[in-house]
């Protein structure tokens, strides 16, 4: 019986997998500006993205990417053009990848784009989209980008950003450099906290950073979701004793390098500010927060 389920069960998945090959073809063209389909069409799934992206899968499988479907084109005389289409499973993580490496410049195209040297990026909906070619002029560059208006137009839905970076409080706020992600290792990518993963981040948290700038002075607050109150307790209480253990009952405290931060917890939500030049700002700010969560009960 267990034999028989695990085949059923595989059969399923190689079904789906079909299913969302299909879904994503549909909306990459076959020829545009004089480039066709070159070959067929590659896949990878989460176990195979390394035979392919060297280095960086890490960067996908770490927002939890379904499927990534990579289409080349070709024209005499001139360079490749390869689209990488992932399927994130969520508007959320498509967000967070594409805001792992890329500010938005907002270029008119998904709901966010970058682009730079032959390559351009954007998110909509669940889909991340990566299109590139090893050499630039003019004419790639325009071939790039009306391939990639003409992805984001087939693209039918957009997506909604993570709910967490409605908390990050808007004054100030580099809105073009917001970060979203699960784990430990993209948090120390973007600011290092520690070797260790003193706030027990995984796979499933949500965590948004935002950056803050002060004439001279830049500053950070990360947002937390934990799936329970307990786990939110308990990063807590690590965050305290493995970064601020001179903190006490304090919540707002100057360290070592003479800068301000602050943190709470409510419900199931950690935040803490970093870096703050001045105690009255980080009191400011750690009360925006506490406003706009105002219906949760805070400790």
């Amino acid at each position: 019986m267990k034999k028989l389920l695990l085949i059923i069960f595989s059969i399923l998945l190689i079904l789906n997998r079909s299913v969302m090959v299909t879904e994503l073809k549909k909306f990459i063209p076959v020829e545009i500006n004089g480039w066709k389909k070159y070959g067929d069409d590659r896949i990878f799934n989460s176990k195979t993205i390394f035979d392919y992206i060297n280095g960086s899968g890490e960067v996908y499988c770490s927002y939890n990417f379904r499927i990534l479907l990579v289409r080349e084109f070709r024209k005499s005389g001139q360079p490749p053009i390869i689209v990488d289409f992932f399927d994130m499973g969520s508007s959320e993580d498509a967000f967070g990848v594409f805001s792992h490496d890329y500010e938005n410049q907002e270029l008119g195209i998904g709901q966010g784009s970058f682009y730079l040297a032959g390559s351009l990026t954007f998110w909509k909906g669940p889909y991340f989209v990566s299109i590139w070619a090893e050499k630039e002029n003019e004419e790639i560059k325009k071939t790039i980008f009306k391939l990639a208006e003409s992805i984001s137009n087939a693209i039918p839905e957009k997506g909604s950003l993570p709910e967490l970076i409605g908390y990050l409080p808007d004054e100030k706020l580099d809105r073009k450099n917001i970060k979203f992600f699960h784990n430990h290792y993209s948090l120390n990518y973007h600011y290092y906290l520690s070797e260790e993963n003193i706030l027990n981040l995984n796979q499933k948290t949500k965590a948004v950073f935002g950056e803050y700038r002060f004439e001279d002075a830049r500053a950070f607050i990360l947002i937390v979701k934990y799936l329970i109150e307990k786990e939110a307790e308990n990063a807590i209480i690590s965050f305290i004793k493995n970064y601020v253990p001179e903190a006490g009952k304090n919540r707002i405290l100057q360290i070592e390098n003479g800068k301000w931060i602050s943190f709470g917890k409510c419900k199931e939500i950690v935040y803490i500010l970093l870096d703050f030049p001045e105690k009255s700002l980080a009191e400011k700010y750690s009360d925006i927060i506490k406003n706009s969560l105002k219906e949760i009960k805070h400790e």
